[in-house]
């Protein structure tokens, strides 16, 4: 699922997107760029404040995950 809102305490754009595959053993190397293909690098290179938080079931295993970006409304009007 992904959603968008306007942040506007923050003047941003809170993007979350919901993935059904358990965990993200590679979150921060991602961000890092060390995947070419993946675009969290593209979010985070744009000042975005990034996180990520999983989902467990009763039984504390993971279960899925969310990945969470503030892009701030200032790189919009910079790349507009």
């Amino acid at each position: 699922m992904l959603r968008l809102t306007p942040s506007l305490g923050t003047e941003g754009l809170r993007i979350e997107v919901d993935d059904a595959a358990p965990g993200f053993p590679d979150f921060d190397a991602a961000l890092a760029g060390a995947f070419a293909s993946c675009g969290l690098w593209w979010v985070n290179h744009y000042r975005a404040q990034m996180s990520g938080d999983e989902k467990k079931d009763g039984d504390g295993r993971v279960i899925a995950k969310t990945v969470k970006a503030l892009v701030p409304l200032s790189w919009a009007k910079e790349t507009a």
